[in-house]
């Protein structure tokens, strides 16, 4: 019976020593792996930001570039506008008008002159849309 006892002890010492020796392997490797994960996971995290960065850069550019552009047009539209304005035929068109177009005299000058504005200002959106048409 004692040699069953030391027998079983043994076998008992070998298996708690080999389940022993199985958790430390596999804390080992699960510490090995979360390193190498976290190596991983910072290196990309490292290339977003490289590519962020790089992105915003080109936004910057981007914006600038749009931004010239655009006040170039608008320049370029206000000069065209301005140089039609002043043109001879806008000119007589708008310098003409007829009976029915001349603004009412009001009972004061603040009403006569808002009389004036609107008169002016119908004017100017009946030849815009003259315009359109051509």
């Amino acid at each position: 019976m004692l040699n069953l006892y030391v027998l079983l002890l043994l076998f008992s010492r070998r298996w708690l020593d080999y389940l022993l020796s199985r958790i430390v392997y596999q804390a080992k490797a699960f510490v090995m792996h979360s390193y190498r994960d976290f190596d991983e996971v910072a290196n990309r995290i490292d290339s977003i930001i490289r590519r962020l960065n790089q992105i915003e850069g080109k936004a910057t550019e981007m914006k600038e570039e749009l931004r010239n552009h655009l006040e170039v047009r608008v320049k370029r539209a206000v000069h065209e506008l301005f140089e039609y304005l002043k043109s001879e035929e806008v000119r007589t068109r708008f310098n003409s008008w007829t009976l029915d177009e001349v603004p009412k005299k009001g009972s004061s000058w603040e009403e006569t002159n808002s009389n004036i504005t609107k008169a002016l200002k119908k004017k100017a959106a009946r030849k815009h849309r003259a315009m359109g048409r051509r």
